[in-house]
């Protein structure tokens, strides 16, 4: 059982030097071709490994390049939550419906934040 806890705390460092190592190759391919979906990429592995701040500029940079991708506003939307920036995340939220009614994500995390 102790070489499994040796082990475990052997690979935490290695995980985390992946996360920064995958973040640095995203901002890599991001800078190389700022596409809205390469921003995308970069701004949700931000988001999903707690890097809040780097991943709101992320996109909020993306959303200002492409004004009209209702994904990069939910992305901003969710950044800015996370940030506990409440009123801000509802309001691109909407804008993201505003802009691409058919796309069901915005609705679903505005109804997440309502529960």
């Amino acid at each position: 059982m102790r070489w499994l806890l040796g082990l475990v705390l052997c690979l935490v460092p290695l995980a985390a030097q992946d996360i920064e190592e995958t973040a640095r190759q995203l901002e890599r391919t991001a800078r190389a071709d700022p596409s809205e979906n390469n921003l995308f990429e970069l701004g949700s592995y931000l988001l999903q490994h707690n890097g809040f701040a780097p991943g709101l500029t992320t996109f909020e940079y993306g959303v200002g390049r492409y004004p009209k991708s209702a994904r990069l506003r939910v992305g901003l939307g969710v950044a800015l939550y996370s940030l506990r920036r409440y009123d801000e995340a509802v309001e691109r939220l909407c804008e993201a419906v505003d802009l691409d009614p058919s796309d069901t994500k915005a609705l679903d995390f505005l109804g997440k934040m309502q529960d």
